[in-house]
C-alpha cells in the first residue's frame, strides 16, 4: 500500500518560513514537522499549517482567527498545541517573522518547561559510598 503524498512538501515549507529563518521540515503523522534550532515550531498536515503556541501565545492567534489542531483519539478529540497560521503569515515578510517569533519563542518555553520536569521526576542517588 503506497503512502499518502502530503499536500505541502518540504520545499514549500522552507518557502513560506524563508523570511523567518532556515527551517528543517521532516515527515511525520503523514505530513511535516517543521524543526527550527532543533525546536518543533509548526505542523504541515492536509495543505493547512499549525504553528506551536502556549498560554502565553494563544490568545495572539485566537485574536488573529487561527484555529486549534484537533484530532480524534478513539471517541474523544484532542486539541494540539498548535493553531493554525494567520493568513498574513504566508503575505507579508514582516508577519511571517512575527509569527514565526511567536511559535519559537512557545517551543523554548516548552523545552524549558520540559526540562523543569525531567529533572524532579530524577530519583535521587544515594552518597557514593552508601
Amino acid at each position: 500500500m503506497a503512502s499518502a503524498k502530503p499536500a505541502v512538501d518540504a520545499e514549500r515549507l522552507r518557502a513560506y518560513f524563508a523570511a523567518f529563518g532556515p527551517v528543517l521540515p521532516r515527515r511525520m503523522f503523514g505530513g511535516y514537522g517543521v524543526f527550527y534550532e532543533g525546536l518543533m515550531i509548526a505542523l504541515a498536515l492536509d495543505d493547512l499549517l499549525y504553528l506551536k503556541t502556549d498560554a502565553v501565545s494563544r490568545v495572539l492567534f485566537e485574536r488573529a482567527g487561527s484555529h486549534p489542531f484537533v484530532y480524534d483519539r478513539g471517541a474523544r478529540p484532542v486539541t494540539m498545541s498548535y493553531f493554525s497560521a494567520p493568513a498574513e503569515f504566508f503575505k507579508r515578510a514582516e508577519a511571517t517573522q512575527y509569527w514565526g517569533m511567536q511559535a519559537y519563542d512557545a517551543a523554548q518555553r516548552a523545552s524549558h518547561k520540559s526540562a523543569g520536569r525531567k529533572k524532579r521526576r530524577a530519583k535521587p542517588r544515594p552518597p557514593a559510598g552508601w
